[in-house]
């Protein structure tokens, strides 16, 4: 009897054993799920607007990925910076306008899988008529802050833009507002048309401006549009003609010739760097992102105990207003799925804008390495305001592990009045293939009454998935594992329509403004039921000052599975809570999300002081202090660590020294759930720990 007892009970392990085995098999090829939302949904097409993405990825079990799992972005319209590292499972990159009116298709990549949401660039009233966007800048001195992003150009200065044209003795050119100053025998042209004058402060968006004339008497003049229509001024500010501040700047570029790409890129001939006066460097040619703020290298250099010294230097054999071309010395980059791929690489990018026609990118992470990562983006413009976008990339997570290969085209046409889509994406991951096909039809926008406005979108999706699955057995008399090789693929078409709401923003009281978006729809599952599709999303917002504010905002989402291609829970529905706010010199920042039925549970807390030892030239204190705390709750599992920095200002940097009690954390070469590859285990780290970064603002 008690060897029976015994048989018995290693059969019960042995069949345990197997189960578990076949679980995380499947729920390995199920792979990650993502939620991604885009706010707001709406913003001008001015070059200069910044949406904020959100992605959440957890794994097949509903846990959050590690932290550091990179995540992969791609859209249609626009500019956005990739990849970005979740934390908490959470992830956030910025989007950045096109100057081009249209729908950008936001996707985000994690694995093998990908999920997209949609942003609208909407033309703003009184904007520039369609032209070039780029700004060409001359002088015979040239200089660029940093600091304060503005051009100082001196000395036979000359401004190019569409069709306007400014000459001066000095011109001046904030990047932010995108203002022109000029003094000193300016001169305006725009086609035949030309105007003299002594001062002139012009707005570039808008096409609008302020020319100062003094033959005598006073002359002030306001001028319009494309034909320079002018009338008289009657303002009295006399700060109009002063030329734009640059005092306090630290980091000075100066440079021969300058094409600018509002919102994107400036790109310099002969550059040559200062700080504080010291001469530093010189460059045949040079680009730097505005995006990163007074860091002329963008993230060149940065070190944290997890992966050492990081390096991205950027060498520019080629750079004008059509092509940009790049060598990439790096080490520690960011990879496909682990959080950066140890050792030394010589990565390649060619950029590529043939303005109103077509403009992309071509890059390899490492042209030295068999197994390198390729990646290429296009854009084409089909005439009759039809556009074309594809994209294709190749990324390895591991040495000997597979690969990842997807594709996506999209192609948007208007069509009486609305927008005729069509969207399409292929990933193959070695064991698992996953088709996408949206087509949709996106009529015009309704005023439904009230300020409502109603966009009804018609669509018809198809997705079709094929993974290799295998399944462990064990021989009970000899012990054998065998692994037995089994197929599945499934697929769902489904014809439907949404209805998209967009209730205007409400004020109530002086200080509180209430916001609300609302989705709904059905579609007809040709391969099973049909489902109700409502999705929708109210906030509720409080102001204290001009930045201090508290938000709740309630998000439900009832999209199921079939109708998107990425994984989502039927019913579900979570409040937020963020805020902001001054106490005595100390800023908070909080934010908090729950799950109404109790499954999901995170947020962050982090308060900080700006240490009385002075400020550079924007108002960014050279020393502060931060404390922060991280917690997750998602079902049994429970994750908890706090943060304590000292940060430093150091030239166009921040290092902060970090403290963490429960460990800053690593990552080993373990694969943290079976072969999709996202992400690794999590093995504790080093309590203290050196960071530097570009000191972005």
């Amino acid at each position: 009897m008690p060897r029976a007892r015994t048989h018995w009970t290693c059969l019960l392990v042995l069949a345990g054993a197997v189960a578990l085995l076949t679980a995380t098999a499947q729920a390995s090829l199920v792979g990650p799920s993502l939620m991604i939302r885009a706010d707001p949904c709406r913003v001008p097409a001015d070059g200069e607007a910044r949406v904020v993405i959100f992605v959440e990825v957890t794994d097949a079990f509903g846990a959050p990925a590690p932290d550091g799992t990179a995540v992969h972005f791609v859209t249609t319209l626009g500019e956005i910076l990739s990849p970005v590292e979740t934390l908490g499972g959470l992830a956030q990159t910025v989007l950045m306008a096109s100057n081009t009116t249209g729908m950008a298709l936001v996707s985000a990549i994690v694995g093998g899988v990908r999920s997209s949401t949609e942003v609208e660039f909407l033309a703003a009233p009184g904007s520039a008529s369609p032209g070039s966007r780029m700004i060409e800048l001359t002088a015979d001195e040239l200089s660029y802050s940093a600091d304060r992003q503005v051009f100082v150009a001196t000395w036979a200065a000359e401004l190019k833009y569409q069709t306007i044209e400014i000459r001066a003795d000095s011109i001046q050119y904030d990047m932010k507002p995108k203002v022109v100053c000029a003094q000193g025998n300016v001169m305006l042209r725009s086609g035949t048309r030309v105007l003299e004058a002594d001062a002139l402060r012009y707005e570039l968006g808008s096409l609008r401006g302020r020319l100062l004339r003094i033959t005598g008497e006073v002359e002030k003049l306001l001028v319009e549009g494309d034909a320079l229509e002018t009338r008289p001024d009657t303002a009295e500010d006399s700060c109009l003609w002063e030329p734009l501040r640059t005092d306090e700047t630290r980091t000075w570029v100066k440079a021969r010739r300058a094409v600018i790409q509002p919102g994107r890129k400036i790109i310099l001939d002969h550059a040559t760097f200062y700080v504080d006066g010291t001469r530093v460097m010189s460059l045949r040619r040079h680009v730097l992102e505005p995006g990163y703020g007074s860091a002329v290298f963008g993230n060149a250099l940065g070190y944290s105990s997890g992966a050492g010294v990081n390096l991205d230097f950027p060498f520019y054999y080629r750079a004008s207003g059509r092509h940009v071309g790049s060598l990439h010395i790096s080490r520690n980059r960011m990879g496909g799925g682990a959080r950066y791929e140890p050792g030394w690489a010589v990565g390649l990018r060619e950029e590529y804008i043939r303005e109103g026609h077509s403009e992309g990118s071509f890059a390899l992470d490492d042209v030295l390495h068999p197994d390198r990562g390729v990646r290429w983006e296009h854009r084409h413009e089909l005439g009759g305001g039809a556009r074309c976008n594809l994209d294709a990339s190749v990324v390895t997570f591991e040495d000997g592990g597979p690969r990842l290969r997807s594709s996506g085209l999209n192609v948007f046409r208007p069509v009486g009045g609305g927008r005729l889509s069509l969207a399409a994406s292929r990933s193959d991951f070695g064991t698992s293939e996953h088709y996408f096909t949206d087509l949709s039809y996106r009529t015009r926008t309704f005023h439904v009454g009230s300020g409502v406005l109603m966009n009804p979108v018609f669509h018809l999706r198809h997705s079709w998935r094929h993974s290799d699955q295998s399944e462990l057995l064990v021989d009970v008399e000899s012990g054998e594992v065998l692994e037995i090789a089994r197929e599945s693929t499934g697929r769902t078409t489904s014809p439907g329509i949404n209805l998209n709401f967009d209730l205007p923003a409400r004020q109530l009281g002086s200080k509180t403004q209430l916001t609300a978006r609302l989705m709904t729809g059905y579609a007809w599952g040709l391969s099973g039921g049909g489902q109700s599709v409502l999705d929708g999303h109210l906030s509720l917002t409080r102001r204290f000052g001009p930045t201090d504010h508290v938000r709740l905002s309630y998000d439900y989402a009832s999209t199921p599975a079939s109708i998107r291609p990425s994984v989502f829970t039927f019913g579900r529905q979570r409040l937020r809570l963020n805020g902001t706010a001054t106490i005595k010199q100390f800023s908070v920042r909080a934010n908090a999300s729950r799950e109404l039925d109790g499954s999901r549970l995170f947020g962050t807390v982090s308060v900080s002081r700006a240490l009385p030892f002075g400020s550079d030239a924007v108002g960014r204190p050279f020393w502060s202090i931060e404390a922060s705390h991280f917690f997750s709750h998602i079902g049994e599992y429970s994750l908890a660590s706090s943060r304590f920095a000292v940060t430093r200002l150091v030239g166009r940097y921040r290092a902060a020294l970090c403290y963490s009690p429960e460990g800053h954390g690593q990552y080993d070469s373990r694969p943290w759930v079976g072969l999709h590859g996202y992400g690794y285990t999590y093995s504790g780290g080093r309590n203290l720990w050196l960071e530097l970064s570009a000191a972005t603002y």
